[in-house]
């Protein structure tokens, strides 16, 4: 405590909270190996760190620029229809990896987002339960788009598949 107290004068308590954090996984991995009795971090209070509620919202001509810098490949029309799916329906990468045909309901103008993919395994979305989400018209006409252009258009095939063969992508292929 007065270790961080001392941190407090000189740096922001996120910072010093983290420190905390990283010293007491350390504790506890001593206690685990039997070098030391009580992980005495536990014992202290972390320091008050106030949320940030400042939220910073991208405006359409922003979404439109980030789209249009995408090349005119087949991965670049697949990160730009991505990168619209995460825009403007709230899809985490993960989901929208995961993404099925199957899961975007035309009639209604809605999406169910019931898996995301991580490191390679497809599982329940952040939360551990679905939802289902609007998609604008700007969505469902890039996705009608390429829904007609798509080799890979069957109900149980991913919506941002692999342009060769219609596999998962893996989030470093949307990345890079």
């Amino acid at each position: 405590e007065i270790w961080m107290a001392k941190e407090l004068k000189k740096y922001k308590p996120k910072n010093v909270k983290n420190w905390r954090s990283v010293a007491n996984s350390l504790w506890e991995f001593a206690v685990k190996k039997k070098l030391a009795s009580v992980t005495v971090v536990a014992q202290t209070e972390a320091p008050y760190v106030p949320r940030n509620e400042k939220i910073d919202v991208m405006i359409w001509a922003d979404i439109v620029a980030v789209r249009e810098a995408f090349p005119g490949t087949p991965m670049g029309r697949l990160n730009s229809l991505a990168t619209l799916l995460a825009c403007r329906c709230g899809l985490r990468e993960s989901e929208v990896i995961a993404l099925r045909w199957s899961e975007v309901m035309w009639d209604t103008g809605w999406l169910r987002v019931i898996e995301g993919h991580v490191r390679g395994k497809t599982k329940l979305p952040k939360g551990k339960k679905g939802r289902i989400t609007p998609m604008p018209d700007i969505v469902k006409v890039a996705l009608k788009a390429h829904f007609e252009t798509t080799p890979f258009n069957e109900s149980d095939d991913l919506v941002i598949a692999h342009p060769v063969d219609g596999s998962e992508l893996n989030a470093s292929a949307l990345n890079e």
